[in-house]
């Protein structure tokens, strides 16, 4: 049986990487945003509840109250709805 030279093996294995990585990629990028998205909801949510505390304006209340009532109707990932419900 004959195994072929071995730069058959190293291209055939440069491709096999390359077909993983163009599969998951996708997925990746997508995780990241999902990532990106909650920190920046976190930090949106940290801003508006210091406000609140610092200032004592109504209007802030009522700009959160609908900043999580808008968030959870249309939210779509299961991390972000325990920042809705907690923020609640």
């Amino acid at each position: 049986m004959e195994w072929g030279p071995l730069s058959e093996w190293v291209t055939a294995s440069a491709e096999i990487a390359a077909v993983i990585v163009a599969l998951f990629l996708p997925y990746y990028d997508e995780h990241r945003k999902s990532k990106l998205r909650t920190r920046n909801l976190k930090l949106f949510l940290y801003k508006l509840v210091h406000d609140i505390l610092t200032k004592r304006d109504p209007e802030q209340i009522k700009n959160l109250e609908s900043f999580l009532k808008l968030g959870y109707l249309i939210d779509d990932n299961s991390n972000d709805e325990i920042i809705f419900v907690v923020g609640n």
